[in-house]
C-alpha cells in the first residue's frame, strides 16, 4: 500500500451545458494532460503557514481514495504544477473563529495636533506666503497683516516706556535728595557753626533744603542775641524787657527750625515713595502694554525691536538714542531681526506676522492678498499629520460588544495599506440624527497616505469560539447555487457539498460534509475552477469521451 502524500489528485470542475449534478464534474487524466497536468509522482506534501485563526487538526487514519494503490485514472502533479495552479491542501481541524462586527467610519484630522489660526486684529492682507499643502515649522511667517489696532497698540506700548523713563528719572532724582537731606540734618545735629556750615558742600539740593538752612540761621542768630542779653542782664546792664524779646525771638526761631526739618524730612520721603509708587504703576501699564502686543501676534522679539528703537543708536544716528520706532536710518537692521519679510511691504507700526505655532502642514487657507478680514473668523488650519482620528459609527444593536481598548482591523481600500490600532474613545452619548455612537482610532500616519476624509471600515473581535472543522473562506466554492469544498478521491479532487456555520472575515466553519482529519483543497480552489471552465472543455470531459 502507497502512503497517501504520494497521491495528490485533481478533479476538474467545470459548468455543465445540461444542468449536469455533482457527479459530473469530474475530469479525467485526458481531459488534465490537455491542461498539461503531468502524472507523475507526487512530491512530499508542504503546507504553508495558516492563518492564525486556524489550528489544524491530527489527522486520521486514510479515507476513500487515499489508501488505495495505483489505479488508472489517478492523476498526480509535480510540485511545479502545483505552484503554478496555486494549488495547496490542508486537513480539515478544530479552530478559533472570532466574531467581528463591521463598522462604517471616516478619517479625519487629529484635533488634538491641529490650530486654527485667527487674526488676532481686523485689518488688511499685505502678504500671503503659505498654501495647502506646505510642510511649516514652527514661527514660519504664513502670511502678513496690517491693523490700525495693532498700530495703536504699538503707539500706547513706546508711551508707556517713554512714561516708565521719565518715572525712571524722577525717582533717582528724589532718592539724591533724600539722600541729602540725611546728610544735612546729621550735619544740622551737631549744631555747625554758620561758617562752618557754608563750606559743607552737598549736591542735589532743593528749596526747601534752602528754607531748612535759612531756619536754622535765624535759629542760630535769635541763640547768640538771647545768650547775650542773658548775660547782660545777669550783670544789669540791661533790662528784663530786652531779655524777653530775645528769649521771645529765640523760641519761635527753634520753632520754625524745627518745623523746616521735619517737614524737609518728611517731604523727601514721601517725594522718594511717590516716584517708587509711579515707577512701579509705569512698570505695570508697560507690561500690560506688552501683552497687548502679545495677544496682537508680535513675539518677544518683535517687541524687543519696538523697544530697542527708543534707545539704540541708528547708522547716522551718531551714537544718540533714536526715540522714532519708524527712523529709515534704523529700521533696516532692526527688521531683519524682527521680520525679514515686513520690510518688502513697508516699514509701518501696524504690520505684523502670522506665524505657525508648531510644526505641521496647512489643511486650509481662507485668506487672499488685500483682503480685509475682521479678526474672527480663522485664516489657517494647520495640523500635525504625523497621526490621524479615524472615527468610526457604532450602532445601537453593537454598543454592548464595543468598548476602549479593543484591537481594530481598519481597512482603507485605494492602494493604502490596512492598519491595526485600538480604540482610544467611546462617546458617553449617542448621535440624535444617526442613532449612532462614535469610538476613535488614533493612527500613526508617517506615509501620509491616510488623507483625512476617507471613508474606511473597522472591524472589532467581539467574541471567540471553537470550532470543530474551520475553513478558509477561500476554500469554499459555489457549484449550482451549492456550496462545495474540493476533497481528494480515487478518480481525482471532487467537489463535495458542505454545509455552512458561522464565518469570520477569513474563515468559515463546516458544519456538515467535511470531517476533521480530511484533506482539501485549501488554496487555488477559485484559481483552477476559473481555469477549467476557460479551458473550452466540456463537462464530461473527465471521462474520456
Amino acid at each position: 500500500m502507497k502512503s497517501r502524500t504520494s497521491k495528490i489528485v485533481l478533479v476538474i470542475v467545470a459548468l455543465s451545458a445540461a444542468g449536469a449534478g455533482l457527479a459530473a464534474w469530474r475530469f479525467g487524466p485526458a481531459a488534465l494532460r490537455h491542461l498539461g497536468i503531468s502524472t507523475a509522482a507526487d512530491p512530499h506534501e508542504e503546507h504553508d503557514e495558516q492563518d492564525e485563526h486556524e489550528e489544524p487538526g491530527h489527522e486520521e487514519p486514510g479515507h476513500e481514495g487515499h489508501d488505495n494503490g495505483e489505479e488508472l485514472g489517478e492523476v498526480k502533479l509535480t510540485a511545479e504544477r502545483m505552484h503554478e495552479l496555486g494549488i495547496e491542501l490542508a486537513t480539515a481541524g478544530r479552530g478559533k473563529l472570532r466574531k467581528r462586527i463591521r463598522l462604517p467610519g471616516q478619517i479625519v484630522v487629529n484635533d488634538d495636533g491641529a490650530a486654527h489660526i485667527v487674526p488676532p486684529a481686523p485689518g488688511v492682507a499685505r502678504k500671503v506666503t503659505a498654501k495647502v499643502g506646505d510642510t511649516v515649522r514652527k514661527g514660519d511667517v504664513l502670511a502678513v497683516l496690517e491693523s490700525a489696532q495693532l498700530s495703536e497698540a504699538k503707539t500706547q506700548y513706546v508711551a508707556k516706556l517713554n512714561e516708565l523713563s521719565c518715572c525712571a528719572v524722577e525717582l533717582t532724582r528724589a532718592k539724591a535728595l533724600h539722600g541729602t537731606t540725611e546728610k544735612l540734618l546729621a550735619l544740622l545735629e551737631k549744631s555747625p557753626s554758620l561758617e562752618a556750615l557754608q563750606t559743607a558742600k552737598f549736591t542735589d539740593l532743593s528749596e526747601d533744603h534752602g528754607k531748612l538752612v535759612s531756619a536754622y540761621a535765624e535759629l542760630a542768630f535769635a541763640k547768640a542775641v538771647y545768650e547775650r542779653e542773658k548775660k547782660l542782664l545777669e550783670q544789669s546792664v540791661s533790662s528784663r524787657a530786652d531779655f524777653q524779646t530775645a528769649e521771645s525771638a529765640y523760641k519761635k526761631a527753634y520753632a520754625q527750625y524745627a518745623a523746616a526739618r521735619s517737614s524737609v524730612a518728611f517731604e523727601t520721603r514721601r517725594a522718594m515713595l511717590d516716584a517708587g509708587r509711579g515707577r512701579q504703576n509705569r512698570e505695570l501699564d508697560v507690561k500690560a502694554a506688552d501683552r497687548k502686543l502679545h495677544v496682537l501676534g508680535l513675539t518677544g522679539h518683535d517687541v524687543e525691536y519696538l523697544r530697542g528703537a527708543l534707545t539704540a543708536a541708528g547708522p547716522a544716528g551718531g551714537g544718540k538714542a533714536c526715540s522714532d520706532p519708524n527712523c529709515p536710518n534704523c529700521r533696516a537692521e532692526k527688521e531683519s531681526k524682527a521680520d525679514p519679510d515686513a520690510h518688502k511691504s513697508g516699514e509701518r507700526l501696524g504690520l505684523y506676522s502670522l506665524r505657525a505655532p508648531f510644526d505641521g502642514t496647512v489643511i486650509r487657507r481662507h485668506i487672499t492678498l488685500g483682503e480685509v478680514f475682521a479678526g474672527e473668523t480663522p485664516v489657517f488650519l494647520i495640523a500635525d499629520m504625523s497621526t490621524v482620528w479615524v472615527n468610526l459609527s457604532v450602532y445601537q444593536k453593537d454598543l454592548p460588544h464595543v468598548r476602549g481598548g479593543q484591537a481594530v482591523h481598519i481597512t482603507v481600500g485605494a492602494g493604502v495599506p490596512d492598519a491595526k490600532g485600538k480604540i482610544s474613545f467611546v462617546s458617553p452619548v449617542v448621535d440624535e440624527t444617526t442613532r449612532t455612537c462614535l469610538a476613535r482610532v488614533v493612527l500613526p500616519n508617517t506615509n501620509g497616505l491616510l488623507r483625512p476624509g476617507l471613508f474606511v471600515t473597522g472591524e472589532v473581535a467581539v467574541g471567540e469560539f471553537d470550532i470543530p472543522v474551520l475553513v478558509p473562506r477561500n476554500a469554499v466554492q459555489r457549484i449550482e447555487d451549492k456550496s462545495v469544498v474540493f476533497v481528494p478521491t480515487k478518480e481525482g479532487l471532487s467537489p463535495r457539498p458542505v454545509e455552512l456555520g458561522r464565518s469570520s472575515r477569513t474563515h468559515v466553519e463546516i458544519a456538515a460534509g467535511l470531517k476533521q482529519g480530511e484533506k482539501y483543497v485549501a488554496r487555488g480552489a477559485f484559481d483552477l475552477k476559473a481555469k477549467i471552465i476557460t479551458s473550452g472543455l466540456g463537462a464530461h470531459a473527465g471521462h474520456g469521451h
